[in-house]
């Protein structure tokens, strides 16, 4: 495996693209803790497959001044979020164009003596990054995306088996990675996702505007095979939510949370054009505010073609 090609598939691997629908912090789609290092580049031009699975789990709920609520019981979300990404040779604005398509499929548990909810995964809200740019220089990459999730998960006010939020998101998203040796073995990255909502279906209930960074640092190895860092995530909100009913008395305020703890990647095979990697990465939760507090661990296998579709 080139060294070239061990660092565009652990790239991959290490950006895990995709959302959840099922939020931990009852705020808008957009999964944290899915991205970690390098998360600011684009892959050379190919076709990746990505298998990203995703648990969240807590005890704790903060309220707006970082206190504990009175909440006996548990919150366990689990995710699987198998991901399209294409990277073509087309140029835009002197980048690479590039597309993403991810369905995923949720399995959310609730545990309280208040409620007890048993349910399977099923289908969630779909995806979809029809827009991806990705520029290249010897000391940074910059992307710069749009995506939307469309509610296609099922959804109704009231319902105790609910797999989608019942509404629509559109995301804008940048990021860079900064390399700081000319072997681009140090590096340090920063994604930034800016996430607008409608208001949920059958409600006048609206989330506000959700900002999530993510990235990392970290030192890659075995000549570009594996990497290993710190990664963290940050997650709140630009606006206010419109909320109603329980959540109003329950979550006012503004969600805010942040994550932290080590990332691993490690090469499995390489066998002509494919290339395949494993990414283990595990944050802990601090400095939560009107949200849930708890433990973040994403695992996903990659699957890349390079050069595929020239």
């Amino acid at each position: 495996m080139s060294e070239s090609m061990v660092r565009t598939v652990l790239t991959v691997g290490l950006l895990t693209f995709g959302a959840s629908s099922a939020s931990a912090q009852l705020s808008g789609h957009n999964l944290v803790g899915d991205f970690g290092l390098l998360s600011g580049s684009q892959p050379e031009p190919g076709l990746y497959l990505v298998a990203p699975f995703a648990r969240y789990g807590s005890d704790t709920i903060k309220d707006r001044s970082g206190n504990p609520l009175d909440f006996a019981g548990n919150v366990v979300v689990q995710a699987f979020f198998p991901t399209a990404f294409v990277v073509t040779d087309w140029k835009l604005f002197g980048a690479n164009y590039g597309f993403i398509a991810s369905p995923p499929f949720v399995n959310q548990r609730y545990e309280s003596p208040q409620f007890d909810l048993e349910t399977g995964m099923a289908f969630s809200d779909a995806y979809i990054v029809p827009l991806h740019l990705g520029w290249h220089t010897p000391r940074a990459d910059v992307t710069v995306a749009y995506g939307f999730i469309a509610p296609t998960g099922r959804y109704e006010a009231g319902a105790d088996d609910n797999r989608g939020l019942g509404m629509w998101s559109h995301e804008i998203t940048t990021g860079v990675t900064a390399f700081f040796d000319d072997e681009k073995h140090w590096h340090a990255a920063t994604t930034m996702f800016y996430e607008m909502h409608s208001e949920i279906e059958d409600s006048n209930t609206k989330v506000g505007d959700l900002i999530t960074l993510e990235g990392g640092v970290g030192r890659s190895f075995m000549d570009g095979a594996g990497s290993v860092g710190l990664a963290y995530y940050a997650q709140f909100k630009a606006t206010d939510d419109r909320l109603e009913g329980l959540l109003a008395l329950l979550l006012p305020g503004r969600n805010k949370v942040f994550g932290l703890g080590p990332e691993l990647t490690m090469p499995f095979f390489a066998t002509g054009p494919w290339a395949g990697l494993v990414t283990v990465r595990y944050q802990w939760e601090l400095g939560a505010q009107s949200a849930f507090e708890g433990q973040m661990v994403n695992v996903s296998v990659t699957l890349a073609r390079l050069g595929w579709g020239r």
